[in-house]
């Protein structure tokens, strides 16, 4: 709500309060996954979480949004069909930008490996 139509004082504090609190956990999402070996373990912890939430707000404000992105989904016949299309290419490129090594040409995933509560798939 504060990064739109908002001033620069109020937007430094919306800022900072995301980097301190990082009310959506992508720090301890990005150490889990590099402690899990899903993950690059070259990966700088605090870029990477960075990364994360630039590229994932932009491109949910893109699908939400046809006047911010119009060629991504809304001049397509089928929407609904381009959205998934769009989303499993999203999540491909930061697998293959993020992501460890495949062995047999997946992530590897331990299977005792538990997501925390908070970022398990739905």
């Amino acid at each position: 709500m504060g990064t739109y139509g908002t001033d620069l004082a109020l937007r430094t504090e919306i800022n900072r309060y995301m980097v301190s609190e990082d009310p959506y956990g992508t720090l301890e999402f990005v150490e889990f996954g590099i402690g899990t070996g899903d993950l690059r373990a070259d990966l700088d912890v605090e870029m990477a979480a960075s990364m994360l939430d630039w590229m994932a707000g932009g491109f949910q404000d893109a699908l939400v949004s046809k006047d911010l992105d119009p060629s991504l989904l809304h001049r397509h016949p089928n929407p609904e069909q381009q959205r998934a299309l769009r989303i499993e290419q999203f999540v491909d490129l930061l697998r293959r930008s993020l992501g460890a090594a495949p062995e047999s040409g997946r992530l590897r995933r331990p299977a005792d490996a538990a997501w925390p509560i908070s970022h398990r798939p739905r």
